[in-house]
């Protein structure tokens, strides 16, 4: 398929192209500009610019899932310009996932969708069959999932699964191999290397580089992106967001970019269209949307962002000469594996913990600030060093006991996974109290209540299960549980990085409160250094398994002494735009 070059709008990537560029001078360039005001000023038909199809329209979506008497999405309408992408933002159960699915085809079968048109490249998709929606998948659209574990299939290599699309689309065996090896290297992947491995055996960011290729690999008009980067570290996603854009304004494709990240969208979005519970309450072009937000909702999550250069969440103080560290490690080194297969995770880390202090741990993956986590828990040996937990030594080959088990507690990253499905509320919050023999049952079933109002969930919340809560709400579950033994520190690895930004803030809020209160001491690990600046008095940047930088977060933040550090700040999603009210994200 010929790429479609468009003529009559810039994109943002344009845009941000040509302000590196010298600028030009005289009356051409004057006439130049005139122009330009006149093009981006233009509105919107129902498909699209003026004289050109957009890649995507819809109007009027209505989306109902049975039994549910409301509809998840109603009223929805969006143009996709070709060469401009589109982001939708909202919180979980906003519909914007809904949306996209059906953009894509791809809504199950317990949901009925309704619209007044939807168009892909000028073609009415209305009552499409599943033969015409495969025929379009690839040719016309592609796909590009939140969750690599779904689209990818497990027992096939990178280039099976690569050739079953091209060959697909009617493209011959030896065609195929080329197309291929030329797809993967477009994604910044060895075709050989990584074109022979299984998706387990690749990164995160890899095999979303996978999931790009995949779904630009017939040179589609229009890519839906649903939360390409919400797991991934702050350099992977510029990566995987510039790969995006880069691939996209080369195919002369739309995109329609679904995100709950308010600086991705700032960064990378022409428009934007804000969703809260199934209703467009926003839209506009991304600079007076982010400028000038005109619904309270979407200042709301505006205000919820946290700020990667703002004010630290508290101020740090200096801690008393003579205070014992909670944590206190010296030349610590992990390694795995054995001979040629030895991998060195952790190497000669150094630092200290304060009573009643959080040290937030950055790094990209694989930077080995996890490893070192699960060392301070007794979860994981180390090799060489020394570490000191609430002032006594644990040793090399020392496994949890009794004592730190109680006085220091995990949460997880995702409390899908760490939360038993078979477990009401009450029964989670508890496991530890019955694992630990902590009091009799009237005693335990009074201190599951206490802990639920401890982290504001209401207590007819305690017979309910994980899957019938929210993201926050099971978070909310997994501090409960870990504070249930009254612990002295708390170490959470990525405890926010799937959430909302609204409730990302309440999560923090609730953390900086309970630490208040209770005296607790956090490690606080996280690839979103916005997050790290908002709640941490301390920091360790690490990368390859070394500490490269630490100290105070504002000094961290505000002078980064090292390059990385540096490059990593500059790689957080809307640092590009810090003037006027764009610091809010």
């Amino acid at each position: 398929m010929t790429p479609w070059t468009p003529t009559l709008t810039r994109s943002r990537a344009q845009q941000r192209t040509e302000a590196t560029q010298p600028a030009a001078s005289g009356p051409a360039d004057a006439h130049h500009q005139e122009v330009d005001a006149e093009e981006t000023g233009r509105t919107h038909t129902e498909h699209g610019t003026d004289n050109q199809v957009a890649a995507l329209t819809l109007r009027d979506l209505t989306v109902r899932y049975a039994p549910a008497a409301s509809p998840a999405v109603e009223g929805v309408s969006l143009t996709v310009p070709v060469g401009q992408t589109l982001a939708v933002v909202g919180e979980s159960g906003s519909g914007k996932s809904t949306t996209a699915a059906v953009a894509a085809g791809l809504l199950p079968g317990s949901a009925h969708a309704r619209t007044a048109e939807q168009r892909l490249m000028g073609q009415d998709m209305r009552g499409a069959s599943d033969k015409v929606w495969k025929n379009v998948r690839g040719d016309l659209l592609g796909y590009v999932p939140q969750d690599t574990g779904t689209g990818l299939n497990p027992v096939r290599t990178i280039a099976s699964q690569l050739s079953e699309t091209l060959r697909a689309a009617g493209t011959a065996r030896r065609q195929a191999a080329a197309r291929i090896a030329t797809a993967l290297a477009d994604v910044g992947l060895d075709p050989e290397l990584h074109g022979s491995r299984y998706p387990h055996e690749l990164s995160g960011g890899q095999r979303q580089r996978v999931l790009i290729a995949l779904a630009l690999a017939r040179e589609p008009r229009l890519v839906i992106a649903d939360e390409p980067t919400s797991a991934l570290d702050v350099s992977a996603q510029k990566s995987i967001l510039d790969l995006l854009e880069d691939r996209v304004a080369r195919a002369g494709a739309g995109l329609l970019l679904i995100t709950h990240d308010l600086g991705v969208a700032r960064d990378r979005a022409d428009s934007i269209l804000v969703m809260e519970k199934g209703r467009v309450v926003e839209e506009g072009r991304a600079e007076r949307v982010f400028a000038d937000p005109q619904h309270e909702y979407t200042r709301r999550l505006m205000s919820a962002s946290p700020v990667v250069h703002a004010v630290p969440h508290r101020k740090t103080g200096t801690v008393p000469e003579g205070t014992t560290p909670v944590v206190r490690a010296k030349g610590l080194s992990k390694a795995f594996g054995t001979g040629p297969h030895r991998v060195q995770a952790v190497t000669d880390v150094d630092f200290e913990l304060a009573p009643g202090r959080t040290l937030g741990i950055v790094g990209e993956s694989g930077s080995g600030k996890s490893t070192t986590a699960r060392i301070l828990l007794g979860l994981e040996t180390y090799d060489q060093g020394e570490l000191e937990v609430f002032g006594k030594p644990l040793g090399h080959n020392r496994r949890q006991g009794r004592e730190l088990a109680t006085r220091a507690r995990f949460v997880h990253q995702d409390p899908t996974g760490s939360l038993d499905p078979k477990y009401t509320v009450a029964a989670s919050i508890g496991e530890p109290l019955r694992g630990f023999r902590i009091g009799t049952r009237a005693e335990r079933a009074e201190r599951v209540n206490e802990l639920l109002d401890l982290v504001a969930l209401p207590r007819d919340l305690a017979g309910r299960r994980p899957a019938e809560l929210s993201g926050g709400q099971r978070q909310r579950v997994s501090i409960a549980r870990a504070l249930a033994v009254d612990p002295e520190l708390i170490v959470l690895d990525e405890p926010v990085s799937a959430l909302d930004v609204s409730v990302q803030a309440q999560i923090l809020d609730l953390l900086a409160d309970l630490q208040e209160r209770l005296g607790l001491s956090y490690v606080f690990i996280s690839h979103d250094l916005a997050v790290i600046r908002q709640i941490s008095d301390d920091v360790l940047v690490m990368a390859e398994g070394r500490v490269i930088e630490s100290g105070p977060a504002g000094e961290v933040f505000d002078t980064p002494r090292e390059r990385l550090t540096r490059t990593l700040i500059e790689a957080v999603p809307g640092t590009r735009h810090e003037s006027g009210r764009a610091n809010v994200i």
